[in-house]
This record gives structure tokens, sequence and C-alpha cells, in this order.
């Protein structure tokens, strides 16, 4: 996400609340039901004549709405599909499992068609839901091709990791281990750095990590905000030269760094921002519907105010809320 690194809070950005409606395109992911059964293909391209991913492609959404309308999302060579069941709904697990299995055998035809070619051990399934509802499935596999596919505890999409119960401890968890050992190879060198060139390392290896799709980290636990505000830290201490007992407040205020928890609310600010000026994506935008001003002279018609989503909202995983 385009987020500036080290600005402070925009005071033009007061004026937007950090409400849930953007947050409504993160939760897309989990779909509307209890739970989704998510497939994740990878795709090996042939060496023929390069052509635009678009064009490549173009049939295949034609084949997957076939079978799941609506339910797919395509970024180059990563084409991802999911199915929404209940145990106890209409649609049993077995059904499940044959939807997304003959779906998948279209696609492998499609691709043989096209010169096209599956990587079945790059394809991965994840099963998201509660604890207590995932409990209830036993979904061993699905098969692709010659393959066997067992589900996932955690997949990666689009550089974040998403777990079964969309928690982000996984996301965490990775970010602070690759964070720190990029810190630990920065302080190797930074005796023969700049101060300047020190700080454009920080930012480039670190801080991007921190401030990539925040916005997903909403509403996260405070032991996971502290487990990246200790990343922070570090990476301050190294740029200033500060002791490890020394007290942080001052040493990020002296670099013109927001905390992290601040830095996330900073990034859902400046999307709303955006949307409300036009200039975010449509399929943001479309998601912001501002308030009309009362006929009554209140103080909360004195600025912009967002209409609240809708669609009711549930938070049965994790802390994520999910558009029903």
């Amino acid at each position: 996400m385009d987020v500036p690194l080290h600005l402070p809070p925009c005071p033009a950005l007061s004026s937007c609340p950090p409400d849930d409606i953007v947050l409504d395109h993160f939760s897309t992911l989990s779909v509307t039901d209890v739970k989704a059964l998510v497939v994740r293909c990878g795709k090996k391209s042939c060496q023929c004549d390069p052509m635009p991913s678009q064009l490549v492609t173009s049939d295949l959404f034609d084949v997957l709405e076939k079978h799941l309308p609506r339910a797919h999302w395509d970024y180059a060579d990563d084409t991802q599909v999911y199915f929404s069941f209940r145990p106890d709904g209409n649609v049993s697990e077995r059904e499940a499992v044959e939807v997304m299995e003959c779906c998948l055998r279209d696609i492998r035809t499609w691709m043989a068609t096209n010169r096209l070619l599956i990587n079945d051990d790059k394809t991965e399934f994840l099963i998201i839901g509660t604890r207590r509802q995932l409990q209830k499935i036993n979904i061993p596999n699905i098969t692709i091709g010659n393959a066997n596919i067992v589900p996932a505890s955690h997949v990666k999409n689009l550089g974040c990791i998403f777990d079964s119960t969309l928690n982000m401890d996984q996301h965490v968890l990775m970010t602070c281990k690759a964070a720190f050992y990029h810190l630990h190879n920065i302080r190797r060198i930074h005796k023969y750095l700049d101060k300047r060139s020190l700080l454009t390392i920080i930012h480039a290896f670190i801080t991007s990590r921190l401030d990539y799709c925040n916005g997903l980290l909403y509403g996260a636990t405070a032991t996971q905000i502290e487990k990246l505000q200790r990343v922070q830290n570090a990476a301050a201490r190294l740029a200033t030269g500060t002791s490890k007992f020394s007290h942080m407040q001052p040493v990020l205020r002296q670099l013109n760094w927001l905390p992290i928890r601040s830095r996330i609310h900073y990034n859902i600010l400046l999307l709303t921002f955006k949307c409300i000026h036009g200039l975010a994506p449509p399929y943001l935008s479309d998601l912001i519907t501002i308030r009309h001003p009362s006929r009554y002279t209140l103080r909360s018609s004195q600025g912009i105010t967002l209409n609240h989503p809708t669609s009711k909202m549930l938070a049965t995983l994790g802390s994520t809320p999910i558009k029903a």
C-alpha cells in the first residue's frame, strides 16, 4: 500500500473516521458464510510469444463463473478460487469438495487447450473458519490432476499470510522474523554508512515490511502490536545509536516515526481520505458513502461523516470484520 514511511498524521485527515467500511474490501476474503474453501492455483506459462496476462486468462473467467460465480480472483499467473458452505446447511462438505474439484478439472482442460500448465506442487488449499467450526470439518484432501492436496495451516496471498482462523498471528510472526533478520545484517555494516544511507536502508528493508498491508491488522491484539513495535524500536535504536534501556517515545519522535498502531490508523485514514476525494480505485471508493447533513444544526454535521455499513458485520473469524 502507498503509505508514507515516516510522516506524522495529517490534520486534514482528522475528519475521516477510521470506520470499518474500508475494511470491507479486505474482509471479503472470508466470504459470506461461516466457512470458506479456498484454493490457490499456481500457473506455469509455456515458452511462446509474450502476451498480456489479461488476454491469456480472459476466457478463464468464463470457466470459473460456470462453477463458482463471483468466487475467484486472478492476479497475472496466480488464480484463486473459493467456495463457502455450512456443514449443517444445504451444501455438505462432500458437495463443496466436488464443486471445487470439478472446477479445477475444467481449469486444467482450459490450460491444456491454451498451452498452459498448473503447478500441482504449488497449489495450496485452505479451509477458513473458527476453531470450533473447523473441528466439525473433515476434508482430508482435494484431488488436482494426479496430486492429492492436503489442507494447509496457512497460505501466502500477495505478500500476506492468512491462517485458517484469520487471526494474523502467522503474518505477524513472519514479518518480525524477516525484519529482525535484515536488522541483524544491517547492524553488521552500519558503521560503514552515514546516517542518511542508514535510514534509507532501514526504510527499504524494515519500515516497508511494517507498513505493507498493515490495514489488515486493524483491531489486532495488543500482543501482536507489541511484537511489531519491538521491531520498530530495534530499528530506531540502530538508526540513532540509542541503548536498549532508553525510553523509545522520544527517539521515535526525533525520527518523526509513528508507533505501529498509529501507523495502522494513519493508513486507514489515508485510504478513507483518498476514497472521499476520488483518489482511490472504484473497488474501494464504492464502499464508502458520505452521510448527508442533517437539517438540525449539530456539532456532528460540521465535518464529513460516513454512513455505517448497511450489511451485517460478523466478528467470528479472529478480530476481522466479516461481511455477511
